[in-house]
Parts: C-alpha cells; sequence; structure tokens
C-alpha cells in the first residue's frame, strides 16, 4: 500500500482508496468522498501482510472525524479544480466516486456528469471543512452551497474497519 508522499500527492494509490472508500462506509449515504493527501503522513509504503493499528497510526497519525455533507456540484467542482491544481502538495485531493474525463475535462460523479445545480451527499474528513487547506479557504462550514449534515467516527477506525472487512472477503 503506497502512502509516498511522491506518489500520494499527485495521484491514487490502493491505499487512498481504501480510506477513501472507509469514508463512505463510515458516512452511509454518500455518493462520493473526498479528503486532502496531506492526511497521510507515512512517507513510505506497507508491504504485503498483516497491517496493524501500529502502521495506522503511522500512516495517519493526526485523528480526524469523518463528515457528511450536503454539496452543490458548483462548489463540488470548484473544490475539485482546486485540489487539482494542489498536485504536489498536501492539498493534492484523494477521492472516490469520481473521476475526470481527460477529453473533456468534464468532472463525473459515479459515472454521470457532475451537475452544477445538483446537491450531492459526501463523505469529508474535518481538517477541509476548516478552510485552512491550500487554496482551499472558500472551503468551510458556513460555506455557500455547503450543509454539514453528521459527524461521523475517526477517519483511522474508519480505515480498520475497512482494512478488516476487505481482507476478510479475500
Amino acid at each position: 500500500l503506497d502512502g509516498r508522499e511522491a506518489v500520494v500527492a499527485h495521484q491514487p494509490t490502493r491505499l487512498t482508496e481504501l480510506i477513501a472508500e472507509s469514508m463512505l462506509n463510515d458516512a452511509p449515504g454518500s455518493e462520493l468522498a473526498v479528503f486532502n493527501s496531506g492526511t497521510i503522513r507515512i512517507d513510505d509504503t506497507l508491504p504485503p501482510g498483516a497491517i496493524t493499528e501500529y502502521d495506522i497510526i503511522r500512516v495517519i497519525p493526526f485523528g480526524d472525524a469523518v463528515f457528511s455533507v450536503e454539496i452543490t456540484g458548483a462548489l463540488l467542482a470548484r473544490v475539485l479544480d482546486r485540489g487539482q491544481a494542489n498536485a504536489g502538495t498536501g492539498g493534492y485531493l484523494q477521492t472516490a466516486r469520481i473521476t475526470r474525463d481527460v477529453q473533456t475535462g468534464v468532472w463525473q460523479v459515479s459515472g454521470s456528469p457532475l451537475a452544477p445545480e445538483q446537491t450531492y451527499r459526501a463523505a469529508i474528513n474535518e481538517f477541509l471543512l476548516t478552510g485552512r487547506e491550500q487554496g482551499l479557504g472558500f472551503l468551510h462550514r458556513e460555506a455557500e452551497g455547503l450543509r454539514v449534515v453528521q459527524k461521523h467516527s475517526d477517519i483511522r477506525k474508519a480505515l480498520i474497519a475497512q482494512l478488516t472487512k476487505t481482507f476478510r472477503s479475500n
């Protein structure tokens, strides 16, 4: 599981995918998940084999709650565009169920074009709701186009649950 900063600040890895999936499972009803790659601090890979709670703490040393939010497509597109612009930094955004059509540049949620007027249910980490991420000062709890719905568990607990679920079924 690749958590090297040089990689996760530019692209998804199986580790970032597991974290994003864990957020979706922790926030039922979410259509997508978003977190900043700076959440991952291990700057290393986890080799095949058993993963311990200590490994999870090395990957995500700073606790961060998972939140369900309702976010307009217009605000979500702005967030995603800024996340792309943050490539190479901890502000690069990792996602689940979000893709970008490479030819048109159109963001897609679960394979459908992102609609600016639509409201989406998203799982998002608490740090992103502070407005303190690079270039994302406009994303905060009182932002127009955003409504916080519910606070869920710590992202590390969500990841442990996801790993348990994923690797028990394999």
